[in-house]
């Protein structure tokens, strides 16, 4: 108790004086914010008029199972306003934004009439009767008196209005749904195809620029159009906007669906009068605030069981994260039983068990326990924490909570033994490499597809959507879970450095790029290579590595090789419209 009270003064202190200049460091901060998917647990999004979330994803105007679905309009908009350029020195932010959406008529003969990423002052809201051409952005009072109602946006028309040029095309609007500029597509627009759209804009060249990417899968491109309008956002916007998703639909049925939205915007300092506003509010807000943590370290102190997220130190480093006791673990797998044993690897035994979440739910929990006491498994459970600490991907293993018991001489922190526990959700489906040469049910061809396309997009955000990016460096089947729906989830991160590139790799086994027999570096692309052996044990049933009946160790990509090219046997990858992959043995 007496290193609490030694610790709580400190504590509020360090508040007192860092408080008010928080909202200064963070008034200079960039913007960024990346929605995966969407759902009840994205309060970050405001929905107006007929938007709504739907699973996963918005739908922006009804659905067509509704009863009355014409003139139907909507807007999804991310809560909080972005800070677009300051007003005493003039300068714009630049910002970059991707969105991934689709937009259906349902094979109607009847349709319209299309969508938006729009730009408008901070607090705009759904202009009313706005559906069909209007998009949600004016109305006929509006759109002859554009100053009144100004916006930015970049607009996916599926239907010729009487200001349109084309019924299919992408255009930039200014204070108007008639495009400035626009590109004509070359297929429909309004299939349900998912397309793939970025829109950025570069302050110095004073350009807003969109591309929209439409493609079978996230490896192969088919269509591609770009358009680009040189506009000062200064001239049109206030300093603070609102930014989201509009959709409408006229006397016909259309369905507008927002999957992912990623946003990033470069940093701008606040103009001085409002950083002054801004200093008082804080300093008065502080006294308060004091109080309110003095009165939580209070109760979360005498409340025993109550869980809570701790800060633990590991290594040289702190951590945030969902902590859980060690005595709710071992309860939850009888006593670390060998009868809850699901596996176990290089660092230990992993075990099935049952916890309660913060709602008081069972969840299916899998337990990694560290059972080698080094310096080398900590680092291990260190590595582990931290990425999977700042990652949140459908196709990546979550980690709910992990904890951390000293069994004695707690002075000698770093080399003394300890146990080490992480706990994920639980995987009903276990490993893929179980999957393919341990059962005897077999994987079918749509499931394997979508194995290895899960696979990629795990792949694909950890090297391109991480920032700074994560390097696995341990890619193998065996590391590949599957849940009960056979979605792969890549897991085991204990060897995973953020952008460590050129720190020796331990991947073996056959999953290793020949390269890295030489350097033993670790980069995006041996990760790449880990990915292609995968796959290829998927296409081919085969192990990275077997070993003949002469006792021969033959490696999978040179048994592919060389029937390759004896023409014994040829894999062909046909991409079908129904978006999976059939692998034909000629």
């Amino acid at each position: 108790m007496g290193a609490f009270h030694q610790k709580f003064p400190k504590c509020l202190l360090f508040l007192y004086f860092f408080f008010p200049f928080s909202i200064l460091l963070h008034s200079a901060s960039s913007l960024s914010f990346n929605f995966s998917s969407f759902g009840t647990n994205a309060k970050e999004i405001l929905y107006e008029g007929d938007a709504f979330p739907s699973g996963n994803a918005i739908q922006l105007t009804r659905d067509q199972q509704d009863s009355n679905n014409s003139m139907s309009v909507g807007r999804a908009v991310y809560k909080y306003p972005i800070y677009l350029w300051n007003h005493a020195t003039g300068k714009l932010a630049d910002f970059s934004t991707r969105f991934s959406f689709a937009i259906n008529s349902r094979n109607n003969s009847c349709y319209g009439d299309g969508m938006a990423f729009f730009l408008a002052p901070k607090g705009s809201h759904l202009p009313n009767n706005s559906a069909g051409g209007y998009l949600g952005l004016v109305n006929s009072t509006t759109q002859a008196n554009a100053r009144n109602s100004p916006f930015v946006a970049v607009e996916f028309d599926s239907f010729q209005n009487s200001w349109d040029v084309s019924g299919d095309h992408v255009g930039i609007n200014v204070d108007s749904v008639a495009s400035l500029q626009f590109v004509n597509l070359s297929s429909s627009i309004k299939d349900g195809r998912k397309a793939n759209a970025w829109v950025s804009y570069d302050s110095h060249k004073k350009n807003l620029s969109v591309l929209l990417v439409y493609s079978n899968d996230s490896l192969v491109t088919e269509e591609t159009y770009r358009a680009s309008l040189k506009v000062n956002l200064r001239d049109y916007l206030p300093q603070w906007i609102t930014i989201g998703f509009t959709g409408a639909s006229g006397d016909c049925i259309e369905l507008h669906t927002i999957y992912s939205w990623d946003f990033n915007s470069s940093s701008l300092q606040i103009s001085g009068a409002s950083q002054i506003m801004e200093v008082i509010l804080s300093i008065f807000g502080a006294f308060i605030l004091v109080g309110i943590v003095g009165f939580l370290f209070y109760v979360l102190k005498n409340k025993k069981g109550m869980k809570q997220r701790v800060t633990v130190r590991l290594g040289s480093e702190k951590f945030w994260g969902p902590n859980v006791s060690y005595k709710k673990v071992w309860e939850a797998t009888d006593g670390f039983s060998e009868e809850k044993v699901l596996g176990k690897g290089g660092c230990g035994l992993v075990y099935r068990g049952i916890l309660k979440d913060q709602n008081g739910d069972s969840v299916d929990v899998a337990v990694k326990k560290f059972t080698r006491n080094t310096k080398a498994a900590l680092k291990d459970y260190e590595s582990e924490v931290r990425i999977l600490s700042k990652l949140s991907h459908r196709n990546i293993v979550l980690l709910l909570w992990w904890c951390q018991k000293h069994w004695k001489f707690l002075l000698v922190y770093e080399y003394r033994p300890q146990e080490l526990l992480l706990v994920y959700k639980y995987m009903h489906k276990g490993s893929l490499y179980s999957h393919l040469f341990e059962k005897e049910e077999t994987l079918n061809w749509a499931q394997r597809y979508n194995i290895a396309k899960g696979l990629a997009e795990a792949l694909c955000y950890l090297h391109e959507r991480c920032d700074p990016c994560v390097l696995h460096r341990n890619i193998k089947s065996s590391n590949v879970f599957l849940d009960e729906k056979f979605n792969a989830k890549l897991g085991d991160f204990g060897l995973s450095r953020l952008v460590d590139h050129g720190e020796r790799l331990q991947n073996k086994g056959g999953y290793l790029a020949p390269e890295c027999g030489r350097t033993c570096k670790a980069s995006k692309k041996s990760d790449v290579y880990g990915f292609g052996i995968v796959v290829l044990e998927i296409a081919c049933g085969k192990k990275a590595l077997e070993v003949d009946l002469k006792g021969n160790v033959m490696a999978l990509v040179e048994w592919v090789w060389e029937h390759y090219w004896r023409h014994m046997q040829l894999f062909i990858l046909v991409p079908l419209p129904i978006e999976y992959l059939l692998f034909v043995s000629c």
